[in-house]
């Protein structure tokens, strides 16, 4: 069990030029003094300055805008809270700056929620949920002398900032939803926070894979990049063998064309021969002369029979040879048609290849492909997204499964009842310690104890009731554990009842906790640790202390407004 440990308080009023030191015992510090000498409110500063605010504040040690300095510890770390107004500072054991406050419930509370374990969280007025200022921290362990001994859960004031706080307040003090229940709620919150955030997020997801639908192709296809590469390539290989087909048939044309002007060239030369012959042979028939004129080319030839026989053999040898060389035409003229077809053929070949390329173009064009492999590609991701999304929510699902599972424990019969039935034995146990007969069993059933009109019984059997809870708080709770904080019990001015207070007080305090106890008479009691003595009335700030607890506060201000 932590205990928060008061060592030190100091007080120090700039307007009045008075202060004062307290030093507080580990274990028991009695504040005595009568009326009017500051006992209550030399109390009442110990929780104010953990921003804590008793119900009633003098009005006088109000206007004295007293600065107020707590040393406390908790386990072995040593801490210095200085709260001057609304400002807050707390130090380390060096006076080392840690941080400083302006606000109770929202920097403060958070903070001191953090440092004391004290993980309680309620639903502010406003339905949000909140840790609570350090008051709620305080309450059952502070009897205020105003208004503690008239009802219970009353000694603070502005406790209204959160609604039906009081049944789970002390249902988490005494252990029924202590801090485990708690950081399961808070857990839970966040979690399912977070899985809405992640939902949120899913959707947008959703809405983007739904626009990229809508902005690329209607016609989503899979796409095998390699086999269509293969396909291509296929076809630009066969489309290459057929241009180079269609080279050699064009060249194989060129020379039969060749070949074939070349024969009708010669024909037509023959053809020409032929007729000359003709014509100089029929000339030299109808000449008689034995010399004749070539009447081509006006060359002189003998005319005779053997020229006539031979201009008639040449012309039989031309003729001859035109016959040769249309032969030779027609075989040329069956080659050029067999090549043309061939050719031909290879075209339309050639024309079905670059048709089925123009065809794939057309049908799968480079954008769609780059488009559609974006577009698989970004839904890939999104959609990995989305599978990560719904991971992590089914994870914080299960989380919150657990942690329900662990809150259902706390509120599971056996063990409220195990708490509520050691409540109900440890005031029967107490009342009858102060001698408090007229209150049955109906009337502190409900751990919301609420005492109305019972005269002098009233302090005790409120006494009898703090004290139960205190038993169930070093019993079941794991937040840290402040001193046990009373002033003035012996508030009827019954001796005989005040003994039995005190006498309760004494014996029934928990040998581990730290008692800070504010009376006028201590009935003889010896109580141990120190004894605070107040003596000057409206005066518990002391001008001749003033310089010295001056000198240390200026220190801490210091570090304060440092920058």
């Amino acid at each position: 069990m932590k205990k928060l440990i008061i060592s030190e308080m100091m007080l120090l009023s700039f307007v009045e030029k008075r202060a004062k030191r307290i030093p507080f015992h580990p274990k028991t510090t009695l504040i005595k003094g009568v009326n009017d000498t500051g006992k209550s409110s030399l109390i009442k500063s110990i929780l104010f300055t953990f921003g804590a605010e008793p119900s009633i504040m003098h009005p006088r040690w109000k206007s004295a805008e007293v600065l107020s300095v707590v040393k406390f510890k908790i386990a072995t770390e040593s801490y210095s809270l200085m709260r001057n107004g609304d400002y807050f500072a707390l130090f380390d054991s060096k006076n080392n700056l840690i941080r400083t406050f302006n606000k109770i419930t929202s920097e403060l509370g958070p903070f001191f929620a953090e440092l004391l374990d004290f993980k309680i969280t309620l639903n502010d007025r406003n339905g949000n949920p909140s840790l609570l200022p350090p008051a709620y921290y305080f309450l059952p362990f502070y009897i205020d002398q105003d208004k503690g001994w008239a009802d219970s859960w009353a000694s603070f004031n502005k406790l209204g900032q959160f609604k039906n706080w009081k049944k789970d307040l002390i249902e988490y003090h005494i252990g029924i939803k202590p801090n485990e229940y708690y950081e399961c709620k808070s857990d839970i919150g966040i979690l399912q926070e977070e899985i809405k955030q992640e939902n949120a997020e899913k959707k947008v997801i959703q809405t983007v894979v739904k626009k990229v639908d809508e902005k690329t192709s209607t016609t989503d296809f899979d796409f095998d990049f390699e086999s269509f590469k293969s396909t291509i390539d296929s076809l630009i290989f066969e489309c290459k063998i057929l241009q180079d087909l269609e080279q050699k048939l064009k060249s194989s044309l060129t020379l039969l064309n060749d070949e074939r002007l070349f024969i009708l060239s010669q024909i037509k030369i023959t053809e020409k021969i032929a007729q000359d012959l003709k014509k100089d042979y029929q000339h030299a028939c109808e000449h008689i002369s034995d010399e004749v004129s070539c009447p081509t080319c006006g060359a002189v030839y003998e005319n005779s029979f053997k020229e006539r026989f031979n201009l008639a053999s040449d012309e039989d040898e031309c003729n001859e040879l035109l016959l040769k060389l249309s032969q030779e035409l027609i075989k040329i003229d069956e080659k050029i048609l067999k090549e043309r077809l061939k050719y031909n053929n290879n075209l339309s070949d050639l024309d079905r290849i670059n048709a089925l390329l123009e065809t794939k173009n057309n049908e799968l064009k480079l954008k769609d492909i780059i488009q559609n492999e974006g577009k698989k590609e970004v839904k890939s991701i999104l959609y990995k997204d989305i599978d990560n999304l719904n991971q992590s929510v089914d994870k914080k699902n299960d989380d919150i499964i657990k942690k329900k599972k662990t809150m259902n424990s706390y509120l599971s019969k056996d063990h409220k009842n195990t708490i509520i039935n050691n409540y109900h034995t440890l005031m029967k146990k107490y009342l009858f310690k102060l001698n408090v007969e007229n209150l049955t069993l109906d009337s502190y059933r409900n751990v919301e104890f609420s005492i109305k009109e019972m005269g002098s019984d009233l302090p005790r059997a409120l006494l009898a009731y703090y004290y139960s809870i205190l038993n169930l708080i070093y019993s079941h709770s794991s937040t840290v554990i402040p001193p046990m904080i009373i002033d003035s019990p012996n508030q009827q001015d019954q001796e005989d009842e005040s003994l039995k207070m005190l006498e309760f007080i004494k014996s029934n305090t928990n040998d581990n906790s730290q008692l800070i106890l504010g009376l006028v008479n201590d009935c003889g009691i010896d109580f141990d640790g120190l004894e605070i003595n107040l003596n000057d009335k409206n005066h518990l700030l002391q001008e001749d202390e003033y310089d010295n607890v001056y000198t240390e506060i200026k220190i801490l201000l210091s570090k304060c407004f440092k920058n």
